[in-house]
């Protein structure tokens, strides 16, 4: 019986995606898409499928096939794209392809996609050399990532991020003499929906690799030791001073440490590889390709629970340390010494300006270092504008062309886009809301600034997200699209899924992993805080990181805790309702500080205060104190 074939279908890359069948893919992609969609370039079976709807991930699944060749061609000069497709497709034509079978299109932004439709499924690595060693051999401008089992490609119909330029099919004319510039405007006014229908080909498979390479053995460590490498794993990998009998609990050792270190399956394989013929070697043994493929298989199976084996709970690899001439396992090997700091701080201060994250607040910046590599948080009662404020944060890094990730686990997708219309019109919410239907004019001007605004913003809805989730999610980006992400912000601590039944050790558990992925993957995270449930009123001063709900762990993770408070944030004094004010109440980076500022709130402008409005605010503390004052002495005050 035929397996079903299911296309994954993700709306940004930050989303995890759906499975389609291809029914349900076909009838999807005969519309055109106002955001950026994706695809997958191989197909997932009822097995993978299973495994989805388990994880909502593909992480790790690797058999995949497909029936199409795909060519990314891409280059900052349009002029050798044209010049390179060009040449694949003369290629073609002396092979005798006709153009029944393939299409080209145009990316969206400065490159085309080509696909070729065959008569059978292959596997990536077999598509692979067909694309870039047999067609598309010498042609510079392929980007070789395209054929990763798990490589998504822009959707067909679908409004590129960056530039709002649907992804269509080229014209032999427009391929042969348009400019990039004429490409782009026509297609970001137009939309040609047509159904792709492909007549495909028998390949001759004697151009296909005689073997399937099972492990990329150039992954695998030979004389430097990765980063995050302990030094006894390290001597481990490279089976110094291993015996007989050790391979096995040394490989189980070695992948569950890879798997720690989010390294894919491939990867693993290939570590593992390089140690079992180190250890063949040392040991006058054979090679055990199937011990290999076990403890794969044992290391990502759905139901790994994560475990580590370290120098305090393993006592064979006590044992190995000592043999090895380790003796002080305190800290797991982390020591360094004091030169090992001056090279870290040698590169870290020569690129200090390119490690700090502005937030585009000029009295925010100037007293407060938001820098890659640390853990930070915005404390703020429920309401006091703290999504606005990260949001705002993450539009002015996106104007310098620095990438963000922005998990809303908080807010949904439409109340998100609400605050985003408002940013740009104004606006109060129920007129952003209903402006698409009454002003579609009014509405797709708005909706290109936003765009504008955001294009180096990613966004990410999943509930149910963990710390492990986002930094997958991360890694997975930054392989797809060669874009560094560097500032992470998270809506908000709670919605954070952990391992924990208890709440306070559930978020202690998290602010820890959020600092260790900071440090990891070097970006800013933020994260935005609940105060606790008797913390006050939006409209009072928070001046104090002990008001933080939840686990002291929180406020140890942080470099920096930012608290906001509105003064007129309060239905007596709803007119006043046009101040913000902010406090470093933990900054190891510098001194604490306070200060004030004007509010727009429509718009979440935060601009500094003229003299007569600070006047004026001045003017609304002293008539609150009189009114708390006069509540006291007539025993309303609670």
């Amino acid at each position: 019986m035929n397996m079903a074939r299911f296309i994954r279908v993700t709306k940004t890359l930050a989303n995890k995606g759906k499975l389609f069948t291809e029914q349900e893919f076909n009838e999807f992609i005969t519309t055109k898409k106002d955001v950026d969609f994706y695809y997958s370039t191989f197909y997932y079976n009822d097995k993978h499928k299973e495994i989805f709807d388990k994880t909502g991930s593909v992480s790790g699944i690797t058999d995949v096939t497909g029936d199409t060749l795909y060519f990314d061609f891409d280059n900052q000069d349009f002029e050798k794209v044209r010049s390179e497709t060009k040449t694949l497709i003369s290629r073609f034509k002396k092979e005798n392809i006709k153009d029944t079978s393939y299409k080209v299109l145009f990316s969206g932004k400065k490159g085309t996609h080509v696909q070729l439709k065959l008569d059978k499924e292959y596997t990536p690595k077999q598509l692979e050399h067909l694309a870039l060693n047999y067609y598309g051999k010498g042609l510079t401008s392929l980007d070789p990532r395209i054929y990763n089992p798990s490589r998504v490609l822009r959707l067909p119909y679908s409004k590129h991020q960056d530039t709002s330029v649907y992804k269509q099919e080229l014209t032999n004319q427009q391929l042969d003499s348009s400019s990039i510039i004429d490409i782009q405007t026509q297609f970001k006014q137009d939309c040609i929906v047509k159904p792709i229908e492909l007549t495909p080909i028998t390949i001759n498979e004697a151009n296909l690799p005689k073997e399937k390479i099972k492990v990329n053995k150039e992954l695998a460590p030979v004389t430097e030791k990765p980063k995050h490498w302990i030094d006894y794993k390290w001597s481990m990998l490279n089976a110094d001073k291993m015996v007989e009998g050790e391979r096995d609990h040394a490989m189980m050792v070695l992948g569950a440490t890879c798997r720690g270190l989010g390294y894919n399956k491939e990867i693993t394989a290939s570590f593992l590889t390089y140690f079992d013929e180190r250890y063949a070697a040392v040991t006058n043994q054979d090679t055990n390709e199937e011990q290999v493929e076990a403890k794969l298989d044992t290391v990502f199976k759905e139901t790994w629970n994560g475990g580590t084996y370290t120098y305090k709970n393993d006592p064979w690899i006590r044992e190995y340390c000592k043999r090895i001439g380790v003796v002080d396992a305190k800290d797991e090997f982390k020591t360094k010494k004091v030169n090992d700091l001056l090279k870290d701080f040698e590169s870290f201060s020569l690129d200090f300006e390119n490690n700090i994250l502005r937030t585009g607040i000029k009295e925010i910046d100037d007293n407060i270092l938001f820098l890659s590599g640390t853990h930070n948080g915005i404390l703020g009662q429920p309401g006091s504008a703290k999504t606005t404020i990260l949001l705002r944060w993450m539009a002015n890094l996106s104007k310098d062309g620095i990438h963000s990730m922005f998990y809303s686990l908080d807010m949904a997708e439409e109340a998100i886009y609400a605050k985003l219309v408002q940013f740009v019109t104004g606006y109060d919410f129920d007129k952003c809301v209903k402006l698409r239907k009454i002003d579609p004019v009014s509405f797709k001007k708005v909706s290109d600034q936003i765009n504008e605004m955001f294009k180096h913003v990613e966004f990410n809805f999943t509930s149910g997200t963990s710390v492990t989730d986002i930094k997958q999610h991360i890694l997975d980006y930054e392989q797809a699209t060669g874009n560094k992400i560097k500032f992470l912000g998270v809506d908000y601590l709670e919605c954070l899924q952990g391992p924990y039944q208890d709440s306070t050790a559930n978020v202690g558990f998290i602010s820890q992993q959020l600092k260790d992925l900071a440090k990891d993957i070097k970006l800013c995270s933020v994260i935005l805080l609940q105060t606790q449930k008797h913390g006050g009123e939006v409209s009072e001063p928070l001046l104090s990181m002990k008001r933080i709900k939840g686990s002291s762990v929180i406020e140890q993770s942080a470099t920096v805790v930012l608290t906001l408070w509105r003064e007129g944030y309060d239905p007596r004094y709803q007119n006043d309702d046009k101040y913000i004010s902010f406090a470093a109440v933990k900054n190891r980076f510098g001194k604490l500080w306070s200060d004030d500022f004007h509010w727009n709130g429509a718009k979440g402008d935060i601009t500094p205060l003229t003299d007569e409005q600070r006047d004026n605010l001045d003017k609304l503390r002293q008539q609150k104190k009189k009114d708390k004052n006069a509540e006291i002495k007539n025993g309303w005050d609670n």
